[in-house]
């Protein structure tokens, strides 16, 4: 079967993010920067299974987000301060982004998609503790 790209977004609802002080909160929220971390390599201490349906779907071990600007890019529908913990933010993001899949989307859609979710993780700039969130992982479409 040939590649195909399968559309998704990785997205944080709710999400409590903590700094080190006051000021580097503030000045987040004046200007709120992000990353987007994956590392695919988690799944190689799995069990064969997990491996062996990675594999069927992905074609290795070794896959990575495609960002369709090349470059991650964050979508904020929410941020305001959050007074507990002390010094942290109440945020809602996302971003957009693709797999190169091998797997048809019937097949797709039987795996197991939250295996995946804890290989990514959208990072605030400057935040130094990730609390709590009512979502975190990716959402396929």
């Amino acid at each position: 079967m040939a590649k195909s790209l399968k559309k998704c977004i990785y997205k944080v609802e709710r999400g409590i993010f903590g700094f080190e002080s006051k000021k580097e909160r503030d000045e987040f929220i004046k200007n709120p920067t992000f990353d987007f971390e994956f590392d695919s390599s988690i799944f190689e201490d799995n069990p064969s299974g997990d491996k062996k349906i990675l594999k069927k779907i992905f074609g290795s071990l070794d896959f990575n987000p495609i960002f369709p600007d090349e470059t991650p890019n964050f979508k904020v529908t929410n941020l305001e301060k959050n007074a507990n913990p002390k010094n942290s933010i109440l945020i809602d993001v996302e971003v957009e982004m693709s797999f190169e899949i091998l797997v048809d989307e019937a097949k797709f859609s039987e795996w197991d998609q939250e295996m995946i979710r804890f290989a990514g993780r959208i990072i605030p700039n400057m935040s130094d503790s990730f609390t709590d969130s009512a979502m975190d992982g990716f959402e396929w479409f």
